[in-house]
């Protein structure tokens, strides 16, 4: 069995832990800091939970979201359609350090860095990576509902990104494609507004 660990790393860090090819057993996200408190306390918090996390299952294969390079934030920003900090910027490429180094520490030999387009274009099907930011985002909480991989009524776009990381990680890095299940019934959508 192949264990896999995917991290949306972020202040709000979508996560998804568990063999390939199959759902993964914990998913979710943390708040690694309040937005006032300083990032070293993020950092610490992360620390602690991929510690506690990798004592109990080491994964064989990591993946972590690809962090902006300075080029990608320089343009996301000069269109302002989702300006972002120089501290954030930084504290993704931290972030992302820390990740990759406690995965040295704890022997985790398959590393990889992908690009959030490469993973929605594997997902949703080829073409779909060119989506705008927002657009990608819903398609892939859409995808997780209607496959069953998350409750009819999420809207955790960090947990879902982290999911869509698991699936790409088992059908490129494991070879193993997902089997057909059913976690929640698409059914049971919560009633409209």
């Amino acid at each position: 069995m192949v264990l896999i660990n995917s991290i949306d790393q972020g202040r709000r860090s979508g996560y998804a832990h568990g063999p390939a090819g199959e759902a993964p057993v914990r998913r979710g996200h943390l708040i690694l800091r309040d937005s006032k408190e300083p990032r070293c306390v993020g950092f610490s918090n992360l620390i602690h939970y991929l510690d506690t996390l990798w004592r109990k299952a080491k994964p064989d294969i990591l993946i972590l979201e690809e962090p902006l390079s300075i080029a990608q934030w320089h343009q996301q920003n000069k269109s302002k359609k989702f300006p972002t900090s120089p501290d954030g910027v930084s504290s993704g490429y931290e972030l992302t350090a820390i990740i990759t180094g406690m995965a040295e520490r704890y022997g985790i030999e398959r590393v990889a860095l992908v690009r959030r387009q490469t993973v929605t274009s594997h997902v949703l099907g080829k073409g779909n990576g060119r989506l705008k930011r927002d657009e990608g985002k819903a398609a892939i909480i859409e995808y997780m509902i209607e496959n069953g991989y998350v409750e009819p009524y999420c809207t955790d776009e960090d947990m879902c990104d982290a999911i869509a990381m698991h699936i790409y990680a088992s059908d490129v890095f494991a070879r193993v494609p997902q089997k057909e299940f059913k976690l929640f019934p698409p059914q049971a959508r919560a009633p409209s507004k």
